[in-house]
């Protein structure tokens, strides 16, 4: 079988979101999917939306981290009608974990904050640096890469005509896949 990946001249950004998307699979879409391009979320959806980014229940740290984010209800859905990042990074300096904050930056503007995990940071750095790496376990660093790296290159693909959604599909399931021993060796 032949696995696509943008750094090769044959292949387009289109061909390689057909083929790695169709290897996504993960739980709970009904968590993510009919929520995520709400106007205005709910406790529920908020819920949901956390317990679907952590692929299962949430552990106790996590529900607290979790409650603080939901208190702030309001605050999310106005940011939702009118987005500052300057606001947002004000509002939720208290969520520590960057990926948690990232999520939840996603959450509020789906469009254009893409989704950032260990998956996605991998495929990132093969397919724009040609090396690889793992995320790096500094949440500062973290946010340094998503801003400054991760997120022009995930937008600049997006203005290529690709859909968010597939495309964080593709990148997520070929990230996936460089971690295993077929992916070891590509």
């Amino acid at each position: 079988m032949n696995f696509p990946v943008l750094n090769t001249k044959n292949v387009t950004i289109d061909e390689f979101v057909k083929f790695w998307s169709s290897f996504y699979n993960y739980p709970m879409e009904d968590y993510y999917v009919p929520i995520i391009g709400k106007k205005k979320f709910s406790i529920d959806d908020i819920d949901k939306l956390f317990i679907w980014k952590n692929g299962s229940k949430l552990s106790q740290k996590k529900e607290v981290v979790l409650s603080n984010i939901k208190a702030k209800l309001n605050v999310i859905n106005n940011l939702k009608d009118f987005f500052s990042l300057d606001s947002f990074l004000k509002d939720f300096s208290f969520v520590n974990g960057a990926i948690w904050k990232i999520y939840l930056l996603h959450i509020i503007t789906p469009n254009d904050f893409p989704i950032f995990d260990q998956h996605v940071y991998r495929a990132f750095i093969f397919l724009s640096q040609n090396r690889r790496n793992e995320i790096p376990n500094s949440n500062k660093q973290k946010e340094q890469i998503y801003f400054a790296e991760y997120a022009p290159f995930f937008n600049e693909l997006c203005k290529k005509g690709v859909a968010w959604k597939r495309l964080d599909e593709a990148l997520w399931a070929y990230g996936k896949f460089l971690k295993t021993e077929y992916g070891r060796k590509a």
